[in-house]
């Protein structure tokens, strides 16, 4: 007479049988491990068969340390990738994980498909998933190949190029953002020696302007011929001839100005706006740029000459614009104006102290003038932010 067999002789010796989540967890938890195991293996077997090679020659290490770290990047990235597609996919990988799980096999076979399940189901995500532009993947070809170099294992970003300013950009910043007389003080040995009368100024800054245009453009049209390390003396010699021949022009030309001027029309030579432009933006930039660089920057430095002289004749002599005859012709006579008796002027103005003086507050107008559109630029920002 047969028995029933008793369903308790196939349960588990090891404690009572585990809930299905339980089991779910557990399974992917051995799945998890069994590839870590598998890729740590991977990377053994690949550093023992490195190690049992002959000792590479320098240029061998570099090839081989370049290699190594695209391919950890490129491990990295997979990863990050993995872990994005398996969140996305996370309700398939559950429907997957529950299949595998559900079917009766051993530990082993049951891992293997889980671990496939998975696999497919984040195949089917990235397939999914948009293809990403070619731009955007040869930026992080590039990104990576930078971090190689580097010696980096994720890679460092290379950052864009920054934007060139536009032409009316760099003259606006030649004309005030930068002017040389009031923001950078470059040129101030003729900037206050010269400029007891506005006419003097007004001549002197039209010399400067036509020897920063002719050295700007000559220099950088012949940028790239120029050896680095002997760029400053033949920026020199470039400057020094052109600004021979604009003071034989004067010389010529404009006998009365030549004596005003004196020696502080051969010291062009010695600008330190000329050079200063040559070194910071001719040398590296076209003809066109280079010119409008000049342009402004001429305009700008003479504006303030103009503007210094100006005050100053204006306080010292009572008078202005006297001898502009001798420099714009005999047209220009009306121009020259007595404002009021010498009796009420105050010499300190023409005077070296003087000079600073005036220059002081040209300065701290101007600064004053960019603090009050900063404020007014902040007060916007601030009411903008309120409203959003």
């Amino acid at each position: 007479m047969s028995t029933a067999p008793d369903n308790n002789d196939h349960a588990p010796a090891n404690g009572p049988a585990l809930s299905a989540d339980e089991a779910k967890a557990a399974a992917k938890a051995r799945a998890i491990e069994r590839a870590r195991e598998l890729a740590a293996q991977r990377r053994a077997q690949k550093e023992a068969a490195q190690a049992n090679t002959t000792a590479p020659s320098a240029d061998d290490a570099k090839a081989a340390a370049k290699a190594r770290a695209i391919e950890r990047a490129r491990e990295l990235a997979a990863q990050r990738r993995a872990q994005q597609e398996a969140a996305q996919a996370e309700p398939t990988n559950t429907t997957a994980e529950s299949q595998a799980t559900s079917a009766p096999s051993t530990d082993e076979d049951q891992t293997a498909a889980q671990a496939r399940a998975i696999e497919r189901a984040r195949a089917a995500a990235a397939a999914r998933k948009a293809q990403p532009a070619p731009e955007s993947t040869a930026n992080a070809r590039s990104d990576v190949t930078s971090g190689a170099q580097d010696g980096t294992v994720e890679g460092v970003l290379v950052p864009a190029k920054p934007k060139q300013p536009s032409l009316f950009e760099i003259f606006l910043k030649g004309i005030w953002k930068d002017n040389p007389g009031l923001c950078q003080l470059l040129g101030m040995c003729p900037l206050l020696a010269v400029t007891t009368s506005a006419a003097n100024a007004l001549g002197l800054g039209i010399a400067t302007i036509l020897v920063l245009m002719l050295s700007s453009s000559a220099i950088a049209l012949i940028r790239r011929l120029i050896v680095p390390e002997v760029r400053i003396p033949i920026y020199v010699i470039i400057i020094a001839a052109l600004v021979t021949v604009v003071r034989f022009e004067v010389e010529a030309n404009f006998p009365q100005l030549y004596q005003q001027l004196g020696i502080y029309l051969s010291l062009i030579a010695t600008n330190c706006i000329i050079m200063g432009r040559a070194e910071a933006f001719a040398g590296h930039n076209n003809v066109l740029r280079s010119l409008v660089d000049a342009i402004a920057s001429g305009i700008g430095f003479t504006l303030v000459l103009f503007a210094l002289g100006s005050l100053r004749e204006i306080i010292g002599n009572g008078t202005w614009l006297v001898g502009a005859s001798d420099l714009l012709g005999s047209w220009a006579a009306g121009l020259e104006v007595q404002l009021y008796s010498s009796d009420y002027t105050l010499l300190i103005a023409i005077l070296p102290p003087g000079g600073f003086f005036v220059l002081a507050f040209l300065i701290a107008a101007k600064n004053a003038l960019d603090g009050r559109a900063k404020r007014k630029a902040e007060r916007r920002a601030r009411i903008n932010v309120l409203k959003i």
